[in-house]
């Protein structure tokens, strides 16, 4: 997980090196959407963190996102929230229902699945992993399993007043 950081501010560094302070604020989000974000969260969604590394996960990528603004890192403002940019957390746990969702939808794998959840002891497998995403986001491992058309709500946050005031 450090090198993940490491490398988040590698490229962070490289995209300031050439020159994306200058662009629209719209283009800098998208980059960093579409650049540093599937960067850092490539393969975490097999990964179980703790509560402190998730944390630190989601610090880094809001100090990153401060950097490419070129925005004091310890500076309170809601960038993140202006641009509607959910929690790299967030993230991690529509990936993890989504790649349980994949493979419920293979015939051998669902087969296992299914296998597993009639099992006590699977604590420390995948399974638990997205059984843990499912309950604390008040849902039930069965509506995910049953609803094809089923997607994690990962952001509905909308920045108030106040927060805007603090971007200007």
């Amino acid at each position: 997980k450090d090198t993940r950081i490491s490398e988040l501010w590698a490229i962070t560094t490289s995209l300031i090196a050439s020159g994306i302070r200058n662009c629209h604020p719209n283009i800098i989000v998208s980059l960093f959407n579409t650049i540093i974000v599937p960067k850092l969260l490539y393969g975490l969604e097999l990964v179980q963190l703790t509560k402190s590394e998730k944390e630190n996960l989601n610090a880094q990528a809001r100090m990153c996102l401060k950097s490419l603004f070129n925005i004091s890192k310890r500076s309170r403002n809601h960038i993140h929230r202006l641009y509607n940019i959910p929690d790299i957390t967030k993230l991690i746990e529509k990936s993890k229902i989504n790649l349980f969702k994949q493979l419920l939808n293979n015939k051998s794998t669902s087969q296992y699945i299914y296998y597993m959840l009639t099992q006590d002891n699977f604590k420390y497998s995948y399974l638990f992993n997205v059984n843990n995403v499912v309950n604390s986001n008040n849902l039930d491992i069965i509506e995910v399993i049953v609803r094809k058309n089923f997607k994690l709500k990962i952001s509905d946050s909308v920045p108030s007043p106040e927060d805007l005031d603090q971007c200007k």
